[in-house]
């Protein structure tokens, strides 16, 4: 709901990525 909450999210999206091997990597900055 808040930009807060959407770089939490992001941070934690990114952090379980940087484990799975981000093939999307393209996609996101």
């Amino acid at each position: 709901m808040s930009d807060a909450m959407t770089e939490i999210n992001r941070g934690t999206y990114f952090k379980d990525r940087s484990k799975l091997k981000p093939k999307t990597s393209k996609q996101y900055p």
